[in-house]
Order: C-alpha cells, then sequence, then structure tokens
C-alpha cells in the first residue's frame, strides 16, 4: 500500500513538473517562482536544461519589444496570432499574450506601459484590458448594486453584451461571468439570494439551473463510461485522460449537489447511472452536516 502511494505521489509531481515546464516555455513563470524553483538543487540544473532547451538566453524585454513593433507595421498594424504557420509570429503571440496579462495583472512598470502602448494596434487592445482590470477590482456586491439600479432604469430587462453602452457591455459581461461561476458551483448561497432579489436575475437563474445540451452529453458520456467499466466510478489519479475527465465531472456535479445548486432534473439524471446514486447518498450525508 506504501508502495501505491510513493507511485501516487510521484505521477502527481511528474504532472506537475511538465506544467511547469510549459510555464516556463511560455513566460509565465514569475521571476519570486523562477527563484523558489532554483533554490532546490535539482530543479537548478533543470531549469538551465529547460533554458537551453527554450533557444538559450531569452531575449531582453526591449528587444521582444522592438521586434513585435517592427512585426506589426509591417503587417499593417495587425497583431500576430498564436495558431500562425510561422514559428516566429506564434513567439512574438505568446510573447504580446504574456504582456497583456501582465498589464492587466498591473505587474508591467510604467516605462514597459509606454512603449508597449507604442505599438501599432496595441494602444486599443490596453485600453479595454484597462475596463477589465477596473472590471475585476470591483467588489462583487457593488457590482450587484449596479445591475440592480441599472435594471430599475431600464423597465426591469437585462442588460446585452451586444450593445454599444460600454457600461451596459461591462454588466451583461459580469452576469456572464456569474453563470459560469454557478454552473461551476462556486456561487455561495447568499449570492444566489442577493441575485435572485433582482426580479429579471430570478427568471436568469431559473434557466441556469436547466441542463445545457453539454451537460446533457457530458452525463451521456460518463453513464457509458461507468457502464463498460462494470458500473464502477472513473478515477482522477488514472492516466487515461477521458477517465480524468469524467472524475473531474463528477467531482463538479458533487459539488453543486451538496451547494444546493443542482435542479431536480439533473439529480434524476444522475441518479439513474448506479454508480453515482450510491456516491449521491454520501454527498446527501456532507451537505445534511453543513446545513
Amino acid at each position: 500500500r506504501r508502495k501505491a502511494l510513493d507511485d501516487l505521489q510521484e505521477r502527481s509531481l511528474g504532472l506537475w513538473l511538465n506544467w511547469l515546464w510549459q510555464a516556463f516555455r511560455l513566460e509565465r513563470l514569475d521571476s519570486a517562482q523562477l527563484q523558489d524553483l532554483a533554490d532546490i538543487p535539482a530543479m537548478a540544473r533543470l531549469l538551465k536544461k529547460w533554458a537551453s532547451k527554450k533557444g538559450s538566453r531569452q531575449r531582453p524585454w526591449k528587444e521582444q519589444c522592438r521586434r513585435l513593433r517592427a512585426w506589426c507595421k509591417t503587417h499593417r498594424g495587425t497583431l500576430p496570432q498564436t495558431r500562425a504557420e510561422n514559428a516566429e509570429e506564434r513567439q512574438l503571440a505568446v510573447w504580446a499574450r504574456n504582456q497583456c496579462r501582465a498589464f492587466r495583472d498591473g505587474k508591467l512598470g510604467l516605462p514597459q506601459v509606454q512603449r508597449f502602448s507604442r505599438i501599432p494596434g496595441m494602444a486599443e487592445l490596453m485600453e479595454r484590458l484597462r475596463v477589465k482590470r477596473a472590471v475585476v477590482q470591483v467588489p462583487w456586491h457593488e457590482r450587484l448594486d449596479q445591475l440592480k439600479e441599472w435594471s430599475q432604469d431600464h423597465g426591469g430587462a437585462l442588460p446585452k453584451v451586444r450593445k454599444h453602452d460600454p457600461r451596459q457591455r461591462s454588466l451583461a459581461s459580469w452576469i456572464k461571468n456569474q453563470s459560469q461561476l454557478y454552473r461551476h458551483g462556486k456561487l455561495k448561497q447568499q449570492q444566489l439570494s442577493d441575485l435572485a432579489r433582482i426580479p429579471a436575475m430570478a427568471g436568469r437563474l431559473r434557466a441556469w439551473k436547466m441542463p445545457t445540451q453539454h451537460w446533457l452529453d457530458r452525463c451521456q458520456q460518463v453513464r457509458a463510461w461507468c457502464a463498460a467499466h462494470g458500473d464502477s466510478l472513473p478515477r482522477p489519479s488514472s492516466d487515461i485522460r477521458e477517465e480524468q475527465r469524467c472524475a473531474r465531472w463528477i467531482w463538479q456535479q458533487g459539488r453543486a449537489y451538496r451547494l444546493g445548486q443542482m435542479s431536480s432534473f439533473k439529480r434524476r439524471q444522475l441518479a439513474s447511472i448506479p454508480a453515482i446514486a450510491a456516491r449521491m447518498d454520501r454527498w446527501e450525508e456532507t451537505r445534511r452536516r453543513t446545513d
């Protein structure tokens, strides 16, 4: 049993190292993270190997900025694409995307912001990122109050994403984000109650509870997997990607169930899968203990 636990831990660390390599290759590790890794002797050697594999030393920031500016000028102000066939364009696109994320998160210094904004086509993109950054920094209940006020001023309607009004688009995007959080079981019960106090949002919440076609398709895939494996549940530690995905989906359903965010239709669908029906009894016990 100890050997099995050791093997599981080794596989987990191996997956984490693979993720670190991808993050290193795409320049998503900041200097503090790199330093922490370098403090581990074996990782220090591995980082040197990764740097060599990536193409020896990374180009300085100013040089990368000059290369990107020259590319955009040559291509009439268009920005490089990450899915381009040309390797240089892909590399520049990844670097530009990372700088945009750093700007959005407030991690670019003023000289870098000024230099980066002079790249053709970048100023407009940075302005949109400024709006997103401002939205992210607004507390949740403040955004809720803004939505409530907007709905009252517009006859109880909800904002739409495709309108030209920036405030309306911003609020509509926020509602969309809440729907994603809801489907992943990350909205608290109090937040749901607060949203339901807005009449139009009460109807929207009811719609969110109805299963989408994607949910039904995934449920059918999990049903087929369990049936093909003797009514056993998929393991999240499996090396098989499809089994990992099924296990992750079941975990998400359990979270939604325990938080009281699952419709009766979804509960019936899950209960019709024998392996999950047994697991739902445990979900119910956990839910009752936390009530």
